[in-house]
């Protein structure tokens, strides 16, 4: 795949695991349920978006009939127009945020994208990377006439798909994050609830609350996850980011250090930290 690594997860189970520059940001996954074919977010361009599709249903030899959107932000939302045909789910308030914030985000990056463009394919064709910087071409024609597809339907606590189970524990990452979970498979599709090897954006949540629901993820029955970025993992995922979001959280309010704990130097976006403390800080203001 061009956009994403694929990996196979559990039987019947894959993730769609984000290449670096390759116009796809955020991680999906491709679930087969019977005669049922669910893929879990839907990256940010539609390149990838029909990309995703089109693996999904080489791999199962069906139609994708179901989307999962975790959460409203682009880069897990903006490829649902590529999925025409499928039915897209989501928590009521993502569908809300999808319709405004979300909404107006687009039409910035759109404005952005123009003056923002030539620095980046600069940075792309000095490394070499020629192919990355043909595919963020193609993305900001298409960016042009891109509108948000929202979600068909909503829920607000549980939303059944044959053998697996999306639920949503209120929000942590944003104000409503959603996961699934595959028991029979022991795996856990955890949207950006979960993020491997880098600092995740908490600039949207709440860090303390987003603890809470990792340890509450704990006592379910799963063994393997596919973040929303990062390579599918286990469980001892799960504590590292916890103790980074109290520490940040007590950072925000200044009861921590200001500077990046040593434990977390060697994740990547190491420049998070402080975005986050400012963010945070803002909105508590």
């Amino acid at each position: 795949m061009t956009h994403a690594e694929l990996s196979d997860v559990a039987d019947g189970i894959w993730a769609a695991v984000a290449k670096p520059d390759r116009g796809a940001i955020g991680n999906a996954a491709i679930v087969r349920l019977g005669e049922q074919v669910l893929v879990v977010d839907t990256h940010v361009s539609p390149g990838a978006a029909r990309e995703l599709r089109a693996r999904a249903e080489q791999l199962t030899g069906l139609p994708v009939t179901d989307v999962l959107n975790t959460h409203w932000h682009a880069d897990h939302v903006l490829g649902n127009g590529e999925f025409g045909d499928a039915t897209i789910v989501s928590t009521s308030r993502t569908r809300q945020l999808m319709a405004t914030v979300g909404a107006e985000r687009l039409a910035g990056q759109k404005q952005s994208l123009e003056t923002e463009l030539p620095g980046e394919l600069e940075r792309l064709h000095a490394a070499g990377d020629d192919e990355g910087a043909r595919l963020l071409e193609v993305y900001a024609r298409e960016l042009e006439g891109l509108e948000h597809r929202l979600p068909d339907e909503t829920f607000d606590d549980e939303r059944v798909f044959d053998d697996a189970r999306a639920l949503t524990l209120g929000g942590g990452h944003t104000e409503s994050d959603a996961f699934l979970l595959v028991p029979d498979q022991g795996a856990l599709i955890a949207g950006d609830l979960l993020v491997v090897g880098m600092q995740p954006w908490a600039g949207h949540g709440s860090p303390a609350v987003w603890a809470e629901i990792l340890e509450r993820l704990l006592e379910l029955d799963w063994e393997t996850c596919v973040p929303g970025h990062g390579p599918v993992s286990g469980r001892k995922v799960v504590e590292p980011l916890c103790d980074y979001l109290l520490q940040l959280e007590q950072a925000v309010r200044g009861d921590g250090d200001r500077d990046l704990p040593e434990r977390f130097r060697s994740w990547g976006q190491p420049e998070m930290w402080s975005r986050n403390i400012d963010a945070l800080r803002e909105r508590g203001g």
